[in-house]
């Protein structure tokens, strides 16, 4: 698992809420802090197509909440990589996996005045061993954050 700090934050928060930088990942859950708190859980109804809703969808609904004159208080994100592109990864790195239930990879933001957290993580049913899946999930989401600008200390 990766831990890195990213900055400038208002590089950051504008790569998050007024782009579209990270509008192909998932949103598994959102949880806010301002004069009040919120959270939402990104999976949508049974009846979807898709298990998760787009950060693309949510990001317009979300930022009214987190501008203004006061910073807000705390702001989690937890993105997830669509399957298809864990998919894609894991073929091109030539690492296995169950098609039927590939693992999921996770990029968790966590906001607190004055700084921003990224994390990754990654949820898979099988156990592997030597950990390339975990690093190879790591050095992407570098790369990830280098292509935006953003710096990191990496922890």
């Amino acid at each position: 698992m990766l831990g890195i700090s990213i900055k400038p934050l208002r590089e950051a928060f504008r790569h998050l809420f007024l782009e579209n930088s990270f509008d192909a990942f998932y949103i598994s859950e959102v949880r806010l802090l301002n004069e009040f708190s919120a959270v939402i859980d990104g999976k949508k109804t049974e009846n979807a197509a898709e298990g998760y809703v787009r950060w693309e969808r949510l990001r317009p609904l979300l930022y009214p909440f987190i501008k203004g004159e006061k910073a807000p208080e705390r702001i989690h994100l937890v993105f997830l990589l669509p399957e298809e592109k864990t998919a894609e990864l894991l073929s091109r790195a030539s690492l296995p996996y169950d098609i039927e239930s590939p693992p999921q990879l996770f990029i968790n933001l966590r906001y607190q005045p004055g700084s921003l957290l990224l994390t990754t993580g990654v949820s898979d049913k099988d156990f592997r061993t030597g950990g390339d899946l975990y690093r190879l999930w790591d050095k992407s989401v570098l790369q990830f954050i280098n292509r935006l600008g953003l710096s990191e200390e990496t922890s």
